[in-house]
């Protein structure tokens, strides 16, 4: 595992995998390496199918310890599974469970999609982080942006029917 810590701060990132690979055989599926390596495909070399084809390979034990099902999760998320990685993180507060919440806010908004997006603030208030309240209220008020566009159509409809009601 030594090694394969200064293979990744010399930014040797092919040896760290080989050095990973090998202490995770040695281990016989030990939670360290299994660890690295996913950190190793997720935060430095953005290797998202790397991290879920690696998660196949490791025995149900490892892939039960949370920090192994956050950083899948997170692999998940960052691939564009949403669904996946919600469905995996459960009520998760570790750091990685942040960014699947706020990547699926982020999904559930562009397609548009209130009652998630809604679901997804509310995760991400429960971290009760300082430096949120600006993106909160920015998601909220996309969310509130996109309920008043779904409005219109029925807001004309209504309007029209008052109208013809009133000058008769």
């Amino acid at each position: 595992m030594r090694l394969s810590k200064n293979a990744l701060d010399e930014y040797d990132y092919a040896a760290c995998e080989n050095y990973c690979r090998k202490a995770l055989d040695i281990s016989f599926n030990g939670i360290e390496p299994a660890l690295l390596l996913l950190e190793l495909f997720i935060d430095y070399l953005a290797t998202y199918d790397k991290a879920i084809c690696l998660a196949e390979s490791l025995s149900a034990h490892i892939k039960k310890d949370k920090r192994i099902k956050a950083f899948l999760t997170l692999a998940a998320a960052r691939s564009g599974n949403i669904n996946l990685a919600l469905e995996h993180i459960g009520s998760s507060t570790l750091p990685q469970s942040f960014e699947v919440h706020l990547l699926a806010l982020k999904h559930f908004i562009a397609h548009e999609d209130i009652a998630s997006g809604r679901r997804q603030l509310s995760a991400l208030k429960a971290f009760e982080r300082d430096d949120l309240s600006t993106t909160i209220n920015k998601y909220e008020n996309d969310i509130a942006i996109i309920e008043a566009k779904k409005l219109e159509p029925q807001e004309s409809i209504i309007l029209q029917t008052w109208e013809k009601r009133q000058f008769k």
